[in-house]
C-alpha cells in the first residue's frame, strides 16, 4: 500500500478522491505550532498530485498557504517563542 493509499484510508475522500489530512500537533513545523495553539489544522491532499494541493483549512476555513501564513503569523510566532522559552528554562 502506498503512503497516499494509507493516508486516504484514514479520511473520507471528497468526490474527486482528495481528502483533508489533520495536522499532527507534535510535528515541529509552523502548522504543528498552530495546532498546539489550539487550532484545528488540516491539509488538502490530492492523490493525483501525490501530496499537498496548496490548500489548508484552519478552524474550518479553507485558504491557500500564503494567506494562512499571513493571517496566523502572530499566533505561530507566539507559540514557537513560548515553546523555545520552555526549552531554555528546563
Amino acid at each position: 500500500m502506498s503512503v497516499m493509499e494509507n493516508l486516504r484510508a484514514r479520511e473520507t475522500p471528497l468526490l474527486d478522491g482528495s481528502f483533508w489530512l489533520w495536522q499532527n500537533k507534535h510535528k515541529n513545523s509552523e502548522w504543528g505550532a498552530l495546532a498546539r495553539a489550539g487550532h484545528k489544522v488540516a491539509h488538502l491532499m490530492r492523490p493525483h498530485f501525490q501530496g499537498y494541493a496548496g490548500q489548508i483549512r484552519v478552524d474550518g476555513i479553507s485558504m491557500d498557504y500564503n494567506t494562512a501564513r499571513e493571517k496566523y503569523a502572530g499566533i505561530i510566532a507566539r507559540q514557537q517563542a513560548t515553546e523555545k522559552s520552555r526549552e531554555i528554562t528546563v
